[in-house]
């Protein structure tokens, strides 16, 4: 799949407890700033994690493009746009993670 700045990507699988989880990606660029080689392209992104359909998170972060396994439905956008239009700062995917191991 050609992955195209500004388009929004997704991909799903099923979690131990049987339980969908989808990750809604909005490809902002080309992570270029490496400081060691890196064989494989990585996307700036915006991601929205999705458990049975419904919002769990929404955070920045970079991806490896051959994770995306399809492109995002007109749904999974909208709730993309809804969610960042009341949460437009967004944190890093480290940052959430700390910040839930610290509580």
């Amino acid at each position: 799949m050609e992955i195209e700045i500004g388009k929004f990507y997704a991909m799903d699988h099923e979690n131990a407890k049987g339980e969908i989880e989808t990750n809604v990606v909005h490809v902002l660029g080309i992570r270029d700033n490496f400081e060691i080689e890196v064989e494989k392209q990585f996307y700036l992104t915006e991601t929205m994690f999705l458990i049975n359909g419904k919002l769990d998170s929404i955070y920045k972060n970079d991806w490896l493009g051959c994770f995306f396994k399809r492109e995002g439905t007109t749904e999974e956008i909208d709730l993309f746009l809804q969610s960042k239009e009341s949460n437009p700062e967004l944190k890093e995917w480290a940052e959430l993670v700390v910040g839930s191991l610290i509580k």
